[in-house]
């Protein structure tokens, strides 16, 4: 890697939610599952689309668990380099051969079946995902938490601790179709699916303050944040509350651990790595070339006008108005 580890004097703590946001980007932009795919049926679109296919495959509709609520189908094809009908999105494609409720969806649509769609089974590879970035990082780097508009706590990433937990009882439930594969990806299908998240205890702490989970979007809508977010990072127990009331019946933690080992698909490792080298090269360069704060992408981007001092993009107005939920409590516009 290029980049060169800053002086000790230097070292400035990365935010939770900038690491977060930068590594979902990277991650997701190179899933090589969706790699020049578009997405061409969706029951966001059309809920009609639910009903076909259970007459199509009346077993396999039926199979879901009993304490489903909510159901979402969600169908690529593999095309050559797929426009997106909308060009402010962020990285969700729509194929050419879509039909017009497709094509008419919003940004603010696109992007949830997208976060919906990659995260199948996305949550064992983001923990790897800051292991490996941690790995990059200088002993004595730290990261900043801020939940909502409180004073960030400096954290000591190396505390970090990996929690299992059991999802009990699943309420939404989503198919996933592409066209270039055989198999179905599925969130919600199992009673008892695993599901791991990161915690980290506040200093002098004995016990996971906060935690962040940056796949809780497979389960749709009701897995974003408190404010809005495509992923989770706020308290232990609001985590837990808020995923009981949306995402399961029962969350069962399964226990923790300090270290995750990295799966045996040594190709898929290997993409990860070079998803948190970009990312430790786009925090050093962070004062030449910004990035999205809604979802990390960079290139063309519109600055917030009430703040002078931070810099605060996004890629377009549509990101800007979502990611407005969490910025409007640190907006230096709005300390005046």
């Amino acid at each position: 890697m290029s980049s060169t580890n800053p002086p000790a004097t230097e070292m400035e703590p990365i935010p939770l939610r900038t690491l977060t946001v930068l590594l979902a980007y990277e991650k997701m932009a190179t899933d090589p599952r969706f790699v020049d795919h578009g997405l061409v049926v969706s029951s966001t679109a059309d809920p009609g689309v639910l009903a076909a296919g259970e007459m199509q495959n009346p077993s396999f509709f039926s199979s879901c668990p009993r304490t489903i609520i909510r159901r979402s189908l969600h169908q690529f094809e593999q095309v050559n380099d797929a426009p997106s009908s909308i060009e402010s999105t962020a990285m969700c494609k729509v194929s050419p051969n879509a039909g017009p409720e497709v094509k008419n969806l919003t940004v603010a649509q696109l992007d949830s079946i997208y976060y919906e769609s990659l995260g199948h089974n996305g949550c064992y590879s983001s923990i790897s995902l800051y292991q490996y970035f941690f790995q990059l990082c200088p002993p004595d780097q730290r990261i900043s938490i801020q939940i909502k508009n409180e004073e960030p706590v400096i954290v000591d990433p190396s505390t970090r601790q990996t929690i299992e937990f059991g999802i009990m009882g699943p309420k939404p439930w989503t198919v996933v179709l592409k066209d270039s594969s055989p198999s179905t990806l599925l969130n919600g299908g199992k009673d008892g699916d695993a599901h791991a998240i990161l915690g980290f205890p506040y200093p002098g702490s004995k016990f996971v303050n906060a935690v962040v989970d940056l796949s809780r979007m497979q389960y749709g809508e009701v897995g974003r944040g408190s404010f809005g977010e495509f992923y989770f990072v706020g308290s232990y127990e609001d985590y837990c509350d808020s995923t009981e009331k949306n995402i399961c019946t029962q969350l069962q933690n399964r226990g923790t651990a300090n270290y995750m080992n990295p799966s045996s698909d040594l190709v898929e490792e290997a993409r990860l790595k070079g998803c948190t080298e970009r990312v430790w090269e786009r925090w050093q360069n962070r004062h030449k070339q910004g990035w999205c704060a809604h979802c990390g992408k960079g290139g063309k981007l519109l600055k917030c006008s009430g703040c002078r001092q931070s810099q605060t993009w996004y890629c377009c107005k549509e990101h800007q108005v979502a990611g407005w939920k969490l910025h409007k409590h640190t907006c230096e516009k709005g300390k005046h």
